[in-house]
């Protein structure tokens, strides 16, 4: 006689039923319908409250669907519940006490590479996130806990400059969940931060179908497609003119992150300055000059913001790209946009008042900061 819903194990009949029920949730998983599995894995906990080994295996389900909480919450409920329902349910008690040891330990050491990474110890935050990676194998259905970390290492990779790293981890936490919208961030920041600023469109792209309210996605977007036009410049300029000094990755050049800290960007303009300093062995006074720029423009927030949304290249391009990838911001105006004439003639006039301006005034007065 089956058991009903809410009702404990009784008898072999309904021993027999509840491990028919976990086959098949065990067939479908291996088959690759996880959401069939859990359905059926739901459906047995429903049937068999009191039994381990139907919390067991719904927590298994749910972490292979990416609810990493609920999948927890079912392997304590399995532990809670105990191993007095026979067999079935000691495995399924040991399975979860093991499963949440495993988990455990994960998270110990994620605190431990989080503390690292705050502290600024970003070699002792790689190994941690690496110690933790190599425990969460042994969790074999959480494949969202480990993209997670495999995105949060890729931080650390990249403020370590390590780029080729950073972009694997980042891949890897994608290949399991292609719309994992921190994933999807961080892939686009490396690409830009790597000199592929084409290529951190797509990526971006990619996120705004995702998630449009992702956090000043607009500005992320229209840097990109500025990079990707300082980087076409470079292509073709002659080296100490107006085109070229617009053609400069001032975060390349200084070898600093997209968020940099202030400290950090003073000490890598030290740096830029030994390595191009003219009286140097291989030094350049061109690179000198450049360096000391970047560092202006970047130290002052206004300066960074008008660099970062290409206003030295076309006063309008954020606008273009804020129109573009978010018309919903702007009004409808059935003739035509009244300010387009406007913003063309501001256009034509812009670089004619940057010829007139003189070259390297920026640069000299770099070092007075």
């Amino acid at each position: 006689m089956q058991s009903q819903p809410g009702n404990a194990i009784s008898g072999t009949s309904g021993a027999r039923a509840l491990r028919l029920r976990l086959t098949l949730v065990r067939v479908l998983l291996r088959s690759r319908r996880a959401a069939e599995a859990l359905q059926e894995a739901k459906a047995a906990v429903s049937a068999h409250p009191a039994a381990s080994a139907a919390h067991f295996w719904l927590g298994r389900c749910e972490l292979r669907v990416g609810n990493r909480q609920r999948g927890l919450a079912s392997l304590e409920a399995a532990v809670k519940a105990g191993p007095s329902e026979g067999a079935d349910s000691a495995w399924g008690h040991a399975g979860s006490l093991a499963y949440l040891q495993v988990a455990r330990g994960v998270a110990r050491l994620q605190r431990s590479a989080e503390a690292a990474y705050a502290a600024g110890d970003y070699q002792a935050a790689k190994l941690a996130y690496g110690e933790s990676l190599a425990l969460a194998t042994g969790l074999r259905e959480d494949r969202w806990g480990r993209a997670r970390l495999h995105v949060d290492r890729a931080v650390v990779w990249r403020r370590l400059r390590a780029f080729p790293e950073a972009l694997a981890d980042v891949d890897a936490a994608l290949e399991s969940f292609p719309r994992y919208s921190r994933a999807l961030f961080r892939h686009g920041l490396v690409l830009l931060e790597v000199g592929r600023p084409s290529e951190a469109v797509h990526s971006l792209e990619r996120l705004l179908r995702v998630d449009r309210r992702w956090p000043r996605l607009c500005e992320w977007l229209a840097r990109a497609h500025s990079q990707a036009q300082r980087a076409e410049r470079a292509r073709g300029v002659a080296l100490g003119t107006s085109e070229d000094d617009a053609a400069e990755d001032y975060y390349a050049l200084l070898e600093v992150s997209a968020d940099f800290t202030l400290e950090e960007l003073k000490k890598a303009f030290r740096a830029a300055s030994l390595r191009f300093h003219p009286d140097k062995p291989g030094g350049s006074e061109r690179g000198f000059r450049r360096a000391a720029a970047a560092y202006e423009t970047l130290a002052d927030s206004d300066k960074r913001k008008a660099y970062d949304e290409g206003r030295d290249l076309q006063s309008s391009l954020f606008e273009e790209i804020e129109r573009r990838y978010f018309p919903d911001r702007y009004g409808f105006w059935p003739f035509g946009d009244p300010f387009e004439h406007k913003r063309r003639l501001q256009a034509y006039r812009e670089p004619r008042a940057g010829h007139a301006g003189g070259k390297g005034s920026r640069a000299d007065h770099a070092w007075e900061l």
